[in-house]
């Protein structure tokens, strides 16, 4: 019925309008009559009857009585008041976090960042060798661009040029002068490509080059996901990956007190962060005697009754 109305929310009221259909909730109040909130350690306030919270009181509770509070964190009663909120984790549950090579970290029900996830290949703005002399730009959105600037040839790859002549691509990604042009004698030889060989014909040509390696002598590239470089030998071949770092560029590894420590642009390990107060496993005495046990997030639990 137009005009009608009724309660809806937290102590707010909505009008049937002229379509016959209710209107928005207005003059909500702020809280849920009944509920309970903390105002700071020790106080507290009631949520009223017209759903708007009363004046901060002191917290009534048992002596050695605990309840959460924070980010999974304890408040412990004494002398009937709670104390401050202890032994906090380093998030709230569901935050997120970004973290490596543009990745993500979540907070997990015990209130610590999990692994990075997600992560892509490059740091922006990093740059990398591409093929025939080229290079590459990582991106904002941390992935590989496509290789720019490329030059005239690979090295070491061969063309025909002249009369039956050949040139080479040399380590600047630009060919040689042409050579071995006019005929050849039959069984001749010349070396060719990456370390190849091809052999004249019955007709005076030289064949196709044969026997190539891998790579062109002196040439380099690097290798592994630690920044090492690999250098092609004489027999064109590449040879090991030397001079890698400690870890890939973003990635993370547990450290410390249940802390996180990312590997840094030049393979390196960065400092440990996000650390607990204690290792697992580990014990102390209590102010008020007995002892407690570091848990698995590297926060201290309760103290033991030193009574029992």
């Amino acid at each position: 019925m137009t005009g009608a109305s009724q309660e809806c929310g937290l102590c707010g009221r909505r009008v049937c309008n002229a379509a016959g259909e209710w209107g928005e909730c207005e003059g909500e109040g702020l809280c849920e009559p009944g509920t309970v909130e903390t105002c700071s350690p020790g106080l507290e306030r009631l949520c009223s009857a017209s759903c708007a919270f009363g004046s901060c009181r002191e917290t009534a509770c048992s002596d050695g009585e605990t309840r959460a509070c924070g980010n999974c964190g304890t408040e412990t009663c004494a002398s009937g008041i709670f104390g401050p909120c202890e032994e906090e984790g380093e998030c709230a549950a569901g935050d997120e976090r970004s973290c490596g090579l543009g990745g993500t970290e979540t907070c997990s029900e015990i209130c610590a960042f999990s692994d990075c996830e997600d992560e892509g290949e490059c740091f922006p703005g990093s740059t990398r060798g591409c093929e025939r002399c080229g290079m590459q730009t990582c991106g904002t959105n941390y992935l590989w661009g496509e290789c720019e600037d490329m030059l005239e040839c690979e090295p070491g790859s061969t063309e025909d040029c002249g009369a039956g002549g050949i040139r080479v691509c040399g380590p600047t990604c630009a060919f040689g002068e042409c050579q071995g042009e006019g005929r050849c004698t039959e069984g001749d030889t010349r070396d060719c490509g990456f370390c190849g060989t091809e052999t004249c014909g019955s007709g005076g040509s030289f064949g196709e080059c044969s026997g190539e390696g891998e790579c062109f002598e002196g040439a380099t590239r690097r290798c592994g996901e630690l920044g090492g470089e690999q250098v092609c030998d004489a027999s064109c071949a590449w040879g090991a990956c030397e001079g890698e770092g400690e870890c890939a560029r973003g990635s993370t590894e547990p450290c410390g007190n249940c802390g996180i420590r990312t590997c840094r642009l030049d393979y390196s390990w960065g400092a440990c962060e996000g650390e607990g107060v204690c290792a697992p496993g580990a014990m102390e005495a209590c102010d008020g005697g007995g002892d407690r046990t570091c848990l698995e997030s590297c926060g201290w639990g309760e103290c033991s009754d030193p009574s029992s």
